[in-house]
């Protein structure tokens, strides 16, 4: 994709929108890249600048309305320009899950159960799970395999050992 095309995807969006780019630090856009590229002399057809980039999300012919979100799994290696004040206005941060996301996962997966102790049961669960340790994907992905949350607080140990 070139900056043109970019552009001109961003420029037919809706005026009132949710614009999703995942993975943003894939895209290998940064001053440093575009600096080499520049003394090579050798700009490759079919890649985006970051100007290209900054143009295309909030540049003049940008539309007020629209909602940029942004993910990466490499925050330190975007350009400080791309991620400034202004430009991003929210960080959400998803971290490692917490003993009290564990229980409310665990509560939540099992709410339509209707268990009477479910809280307790959550606490126990979380007990087994070593904490800031896992994501709360792995922690649901495995709740999804347990229709018993029994065996799920039983067996937990086993599978969430301590990493080191």
């Amino acid at each position: 994709m070139t900056d043109d095309e970019l552009q001109w995807l961003c420029s037919h969006l809706p005026r009132r929108c949710v614009l999703l780019i995942e993975d943003i630090d894939s895209a290998g856009i940064n001053r440093e890249k575009m600096r080499a590229i520049q003394e090579d002399g050798a700009k490759q057809n079919n890649q985006v600048s970051l100007s290209g980039l900054l143009n295309a999300i909030d540049g003049v012919s940008s539309s007020d309305g629209r909602i940029l979100v942004m993910t990466t799994n490499c925050r330190d290696q975007l350009d400080a320009a791309l991620i400034r004040p202004g430009r991003v206005d929210m960080e959400v941060k998803f971290t490692l899950a917490s003993e009290e996301q564990i229980k409310s996962i665990f509560q939540h997966m099992y709410a339509h159960k209707g268990h009477t102790n479910l809280a307790d049961m959550a606490a126990e669960f979380a007990n087994q799970v070593p904490n800031c340790q896992y994501s709360p994907a792995d922690i649901q992905n495995y709740l999804w395999k347990h229709s018993d949350f029994n065996c799920a607080v039983i067996e937990a140990q086993k599978q969430f050992p301590t990493k080191k």
